[in-house]
């Protein structure tokens, strides 16, 4: 997750195509007691032939491996897809169908192939159809709508999605004041997403910035107020209890000072919060890390992570991503041993009770001026980790790579480029990772040659390569909308913003049929 500096946008994203049809699939949820209840929910069907499966003759019958659960005989399509919804969403994403053989072959994610089927519906030298289903995401596009909104108030800023709850910020909302600030919630209704409640400090006063950066866990979400009491900054803490949110605290660090913009950045999981310090320029420091832990009914300090290089202006704390016992910080300005700020990544490790480390991420193939560390986020052992400013193809076009952890050690697996990318993209501004699915802005990239209208790109795993999988750009541009500034995923959904506008994306289908 990264908030970006004010931007002005008038966005409409392009939707993907709709789906075929839907039915319902019942699917077994824990509660995380021991019990476990059945819920219905709407199954989606879409035709795809791109990046999908396609055999180059109808005698291939090979399979792909992992990826395919089973092979069957089935005398209909309609047959295969419901043996899919029986086999469950976890062990079947889709099917591939032969009409001629009546070969159904049953996936258990997005399968890559030959790509001489683009018609989206069926191979025609095989007879081929491929399918995918979607059961837990949104199909289409979702806007949020917010209410009672102040005249440009920075919404957008920042944003986070935890399963069907998202959070906005709106840091220029004058409710309590000019600039004051405020978040809204959002939670999915079916196929949309509709705003659940709007949070502002209890004791906001204007020039705050609430809502400069955000996080959201299950019920609990966090918002930053980087300017509160004179620069000193706060984050305050919310609590949903069914449907109702409230403040449950605000918190500050124990050694907090004027103008250092504690709230500069958040993150929450569970009942632990990563909160950031800008650091102050004018005294040569590069800001420090909180970490606070819900003990009995109070949030408390527990661990304070600093810079290996306290003294300096590399931005450590410019981004943030938080898992039971990982925390990953960006110092995107941080020099190397000659003096060049490529940036770099710290992980750090709770062992017990106590956080150990940092161990450094540094990119292979990093220059001065790329700013890695610049956006950071974490899923599991692996982390996606943006260079926005990198000269991949073309200056400032940018790059992202993923790293693999194996017991204490992070290692560069990959490096991520989408196709098409050029000179100002920024490619890597944000990111966002959710098991095998990443999503990256890229909110300089010229969308119908229109300066800075900006995109985000979405790529999933398979096997031992990650594949780009899907473009999302602005249907309708204009100049300096930077769409793909911020973004954040959670499972099959992700949201994406700009300032002043913000829409929930299924993901997971984006990366089965690209549009």
């Amino acid at each position: 997750m990264r908030r970006s500096p004010d931007i002005s946008s008038a966005l409409i994203v392009e939707e993907e195509a709709e789906g075929e049809k839907s039915e319902d699939q019942d699917l077994i949820m824990s509660t995380g007691n021991g019990h476990v209840s059945v819920v219905t929910e709407r199954c989606f069907w879409h035709s795809c032939g791109a990046n999908t499966v396609c055999r180059l003759s109808s005698e291939d019958s090979t399979i792909d491996g992992r990826n395919t659960t089973d092979v069957l005989n089935i005398s209909s399509l309609h047959e295969c897809k419901q043996k899919c919804e029986k086999a469950g969403e976890h062990h079947c994403k889709g099917v591939e169908y032969n009409d001629d053989s009546h070969r159904c072959e049953l996936w258990s994610r997005p399968i890559l192939a030959h790509r001489s089927c683009i018609t989206g519906e069926s191979c025609p030298e095989a007879k081929f159809s491929c399918h995918t289903k979607q059961c837990k995401a949104i199909d289409k596009p979702s806007d949020l709508p917010a209410s009672e909104r102040s005249f440009k108030d920075g919404f957008g800023g920042s944003v986070s999605i935890s399963g069907d709850t998202a959070i906005v910020g709106a840091p220029g909302d004058n409710d309590r004041g000019s600039w004051s600030g405020a978040a809204y919630v959002f939670v999915r209704q079916g196929n949309e997403f509709v705003e659940q409640a709007k949070l502002t400090a209890e004791d906001g006063f204007r020039n705050a910035n609430m809502g400069n950066s955000v996080g959201i866990s299950g019920d609990i979400a966090i918002v930053g107020a980087y300017k509160d009491n004179e620069d000193s900054g706060a984050a305050y803490i919310f609590r949903r209890d069914y449907d109702v949110w409230e403040q449950e605290t605000k918190i500050v660090p124990d050694d907090g000072a004027k103008h250092s913009h504690f709230g500069y950045r958040v993150c929450i999981f569970g009942d632990q919060a990563l909160v950031s310090t800008q650091g102050n320029p004018d005294k040569n420091t590069s800001g420090a890390v909180y970490i606070f832990a819900k003990t009995d009914d109070d949030w408390t300090q527990i661990a304070k992570l600093e810079s290996p290089h306290p003294k300096s202006r590399f931005k450590f704390g410019s981004s943030l991503s938080l898992s039971a016992d990982t925390a990953m910080v960006g110092a995107h300005e941080e020099a190397d041993e000659d003096g060049h700020g490529n940036g770099v990544v710290y992980a750090f490790t709770r062992i017990n009770h106590s956080w150990s480390g940092p161990v450094k991420l540094v990119a292979n193939n990093t220059h001065p001026g790329d700013h890695f560390g610049n956006s950071v986020s974490l899923s599991g052992n692996m982390s996606l980790i943006g260079a926005y400013r990198r000269d991949a193809k073309g200056k400032s076009s940018g790059t992202a790579y993923i790293f693999t952890r194996k017991g204490n050690r992070w290692t560069e697996t990959h490096e991520l480029e989408p196709d098409g990318l050029d000179a100002d993209d920024w490619f890597g501004y944000s990111v966002g990772l959710s098991g095998n699915t990443a999503v990256i802005g890229a909110p300089g990239d010229e969308h119908h040659g229109v300066d800075r209208s900006g995109s985000a790109y979405v790529f999933v795993q398979a096997g031992e390569h990650w594949v780009q999988q899907s473009k999302l750009s602005p249907k309708k541009v204009a100049a300096g909308a930077l769409f793909g500034h911020v973004t954040s995923i959670s499972g099959p959904m992700a949201i994406f913003a700009a300032q002043e506008e913000a829409k929930v994306f299924p993901a997971a289908l984006s990366q089965a049929c690209p549009g």
